[in-house]
């Protein structure tokens, strides 16, 4: 939500799909909720996807602390006026999607990042595994190259591979290299094998700090 370093961090992480016209709107809101949910402990992450959505995720350094900052949520008077500011019956954003995260690896929070998210194959026997070692082996490819990369495994089993840098043209320089590294070809050939996930979508997102 990102020096890659090993980490015990949790994440919330959902994603708001703007009311046709709202996004200015949802934007704003989103910046009064960040401030907030910082006020009270979580380190917030809010970005822009290619199709205008708001990634907006909140990270802890375990899940014991998540559930305690739910429970701190749920009588705050700060959070329960901010609800009672926006019109419920009619939304400015609705909430298309939500993952609960795991995070080995940690990203640096930079202005762009990309993500790609992965179906682990349950019909493979250890594709999980498999694939969490291949990902690990992207991870130091990646790094020296110039790239910030993340692991995230949802609640699914499911990993969202994440890659941040200080603006597009560094993401665009990255992948001209990458296309020429004979590491990574010969580990996508060796994935491309005998795959043991589905790439099912990317994300590329420019972050929104609200300030």
């Amino acid at each position: 939500m990102w020096a890659c370093a090993a980490s015990a961090d949790v994440s919330e992480a959902r994603q708001w799909k703007p009311a046709p016209g709202r996004s200015a709107e949802m934007l704003k809101s989103a910046a009064e909720a960040r401030a907030i949910h910082e006020n009270a402990g979580a380190s917030v992450f809010t970005g822009i996807d290619q199709n205008g959505n708001l990634h907006y995720v909140t990270t802890f350094p375990d899940w014991a602390a998540w559930a305690k900052f739910g429970t701190a949520m749920q009588s705050s008077k700060e959070w329960q006026a901010f609800w009672a500011k926006y019109d419920v019956a009619n939304p400015n954003a609705t909430n298309v999607a939500t993952f609960y995260l795991d995070t080995p690896v940690v990203a640096k929070a930079q202005a762009v990042t990309a993500v790609y998210s992965w179906d682990i194959r349950n019909d493979v026997p250890g594709a999980f595994d498999t694939f969490m070692a291949t990902a690990q082996q992207s991870v130091v490819i990646h790094t020296s190259l110039g790239g910030s990369p993340g692991i995230n495994v949802d609640e699914l089993g499911n990993v969202h591979y994440e890659l941040s840098f200080d603006s597009w043209e560094s993401w665009a320089k990255f992948n001209a290299a990458l296309q020429k590294n004979a590491e990574w070809t010969a580990l996508l050939k060796k994935a491309n094998a005998n795959p043991t996930a589905e790439l099912v979508k990317v994300y590329l997102i420019d972050t929104y700090t609200g300030r």
